[in-house]
């Protein structure tokens, strides 16, 4: 059952055809038989007019009955009816292995475009200074940042300024050694040897910020 938010759960019945569905077996079995004759199998016919062969993509008869054809019939209920009617070894296996690839690849090429976004350049401690940590929690409150902040993190480590950002705020919440390394399998937080290592640089300059002003 699709969700009932994108449109297309009335589509998921028994009720394709409508009150004033008329059968067209006949007709179509006439069909079939001449295209028989022609020798012309249905794979044949769908192939040639949708886009998969030249002449028939540009004749103008084939353009005007392809056109018909996509004003007259709804893809999300065909798609719909192969999914339900087909057997375990039939078209559905195929398709669901092509729609998860199709999305797969659309997910992968807006990670790209994200990675870019999320870059944080070379460490340096001005940097993490700089975290504006109310605006970050205000960005998080799609839930789906964090999702897109993760796969961009585990696509390119140089997409970590969530990271960077996370393994600050936890570190001086006291979260364990042992919980970071799970956060950073996660791709949620940065190492536990960074997160060791940017302590160290901060106390490092506090310290040198004390001696100054006992200093002078």
């Amino acid at each position: 059952m699709f969700p009932s938010e994108s449109g297309i759960s009335e589509l998921d019945s028994d009720d394709f055809y409508g009150p004033d569905y008329r059968s067209t077996v006949h007709t179509i079995k006439t069909v079939l038989k001449y295209m028989e004759e022609k020798g012309l199998s249905l794979a044949q016919l769908f192939d040639s007019i949708l886009y998969g062969d030249p002449d028939c993509t540009t004749d103008h008869a084939c353009r005007r009955h392809r056109t018909t054809f996509f004003q007259e019939i709804s893809l999300p209920q065909l798609l719909v009816r192969i999914m339900k009617n087909s057997g375990p070894n039939g078209p559905k296996v195929k398709l669901v292995e092509w729609m998860t690839e199709y999305l797969m690849g659309i997910l992968d090429e807006e990670i790209a475009r994200t990675v870019p976004h999320l870059h944080a350049g070379e460490v340096s401690v001005e940097k993490i200074l700089e975290l504006d940590f109310q605006e970050l929690w205000k960005w998080m409150e799609d839930p789906r940042m964090g999702l897109i902040g993760q796969l961009a993190f585990s696509r390119s480590h140089h997409a970590n300024y969530l990271q960077q950002a996370f393994s600050l705020f936890f570190k001086a919440d006291g979260l364990s050694s042992k919980a970071n390394i799970l956060l950073d399998h996660l791709s949620i937080t940065m190492s536990d040897t960074w997160q060791n290592e940017l302590i160290d640089t901060l106390s490092d300059r506090e310290m040198e910020r004390v001696r100054n002003c006992i200093l002078h």
